[in-house]
């Protein structure tokens, strides 16, 4: 199950990384280069946030200390995707819709990624 949950956790990530790029390379096609590195900070807030959470709650731990690793975990994406949002909105000038837009879809690609993998999981039994 590690491994399915290993693997399942990178491909999402992956799929973050790729919604992100796609967008930077359409953005920047299209409208601006500012557009462009806008769209690459809007995907950053997830997909950091997303390695942090694999790295402390998804590496190998006694049954009772998984649910604390998860606990733990889930408070320092949370925590990390607060301040990399706030941080940029403060401090880098970005343009707004490539921005959200690619934090949406980030976040957008966890949950379809997560249905996809309960689909996957139930047909297999």
């Amino acid at each position: 199950m590690r491994d399915i949950t290993l693997k399942h956790a990178y491909s999402t990530i992956l799929l973050q990384v790729a919604i992100t790029l796609v967008l930077a390379v359409l953005w920047g096609i299209f409208s601006s280069p500012r557009g462009a590195y806008s769209a690459v900070l809007g995907g950053l807030p997830t997909i950091i946030p997303a390695l942090i959470f694999v790295r402390l709650a998804l590496t190998r731990a006694k049954a009772e200390k998984t649910l604390q690793k998860f606990f733990l975990g889930e408070l320092a994406k949370f925590l990390s995707m607060a301040i990399l949002f706030v941080f940029i909105l403060l401090f880098i000038r970005v343009e707004g819709a490539p921005f959200m837009l690619s934090f949406v879809l980030t976040q957008i690609a966890t949950l379809f990624t997560a249905r996809l993998l309960n689909w996957r999981l139930v047909s297999a039994l």
